[in-house]
């Protein structure tokens, strides 16, 4: 789709737009149509209404919900957005998209393909409360491995890589970036413990908490940007998952009687050190950020991969796939 799609825009530029974006979704149906039609079909029996109805009514009971929130949460960056431009003007809204995807949608990919193999495990267990305390402190663990570095990275090397992935023209931008790491951090460290609320099939209740979430993040956002200008929007999405990590102990925590075990707090309590006596100091040493945030970041990595590696074993999982 790529390959497609960049060529007809480094050759045509702008007029070539509109056919891009239809280039991709395009792609996407023909490509997943001829994989699916080369899977083997099988037998199928019919279902009566009754039977249908019984199914539709269980998915409905999760799905509406799920879809509910990711409405909410569209409708609420729409919201943002327009009071940035109201009170900011367009140029704002670049601003703050342009660090919006770099701390959200980059970070979002790695725990998109986390949860798109834990969720289903996730389920499986979900009724037992040992094995699913244990499963989310070790999904927390992996997230925090995958994603722990790439926040120090992000923090430390902010104003580089919005002019790298940018231009120097977006430099305001940095600031919220680094406020949006931060909450970040927050997301990956609850995302384990949100899944916990759709394995259990209990929506209504989901709803309720991504609903509290966004709520949270509009009001921070709208008071933030009255006092602080272009930051308050970093500040706001900071606050509202500061308030999500309580919620979702509240909410999903008493379901399995989860508690965070010691190595998660462990790891989070490294990230925090790390944050705030080597990460926020070097911000102002802008000749050696760009090299001490580098170690920084990898020697994390390290710390990390070795710790992770004391209780699962990652050298196995590697000499396996080797074979």
């Amino acid at each position: 789709m790529t390959l497609i799609g960049l060529p007809m825009v480094w050759w045509f530029g702008e007029v070539a737009i509109p056919y891009y974006v239809v280039v991709l979704p395009l792609s996407s149906f023909l490509i997943g149509h001829f994989v699916v039609s080369r899977i083997p079909k099988r037998s199928t029996t019919s279902l009566s209404i009754a039977e249908m109805w019984g199914q539709w009514r269980v998915f409905g009971s999760l799905g509406l919900p799920v879809t509910a929130a990711a409405i909410l949460t569209t409708s609420a960056t729409l919201w943002i957005q327009t009071d940035i431009r109201n009170q900011l003007g367009l140029e704002a809204i670049g601003f703050y998209t342009a660090s919006s995807v770099i701390a959200v949608q980059y970070v979002g990919l790695v725990l998109g393909a986390i949860g798109a193999d834990y969720y289903p495990r996730l389920t499986g267990v979900i009724q037992d409360q040992a094995a699913a305390r244990q499963m989310v402190n070790q999904q927390t663990e992996v997230a925090l491995v995958i994603a722990g570095p790439l926040i120090i990275l992000m923090f430390v090397l902010a104003p580089w890589i919005i002019t790298l992935l940018y231009s120097e023209a977006f430099t305001p931008a940095t600031d919220v970036l680094r406020w949006q790491v931060v909450g970040t951090l927050l997301k990956v460290v609850s995302f384990p413990l949100a899944f916990v609320l759709r394995a259990e099939g209990s929506g209504g209740l989901y709803f309720v908490t991504e609903a509290l979430t966004v709520a949270t993040m509009v009001g921070a956002t709208t008071v933030g940007l009255d006092y602080f200008g272009l930051i308050g929007a970093g500040i706001g999405f900071f606050i509202a998952y500061a308030v999500y990590v309580p919620v979702l102990l509240v909410t999903a925590g008493p379901r399995i009687s989860f508690a965070w075990s010691k190595p998660v707090m462990q790891m989070l309590g490294s990230l925090t050190l790390c944050l705030l006596t080597l990460c926020w100091p070097v911000m102002f040493l802008s000749q050696l950020s760009v090299a001490v945030g580098t170690v920084i970041g990898f020697a994390t990595m390290a710390y990390f991969a070795i710790e992770l590696n004391r209780r699962l074993p990652l050298t196995e999982i590697l000499n396996r796939t080797k074979k």
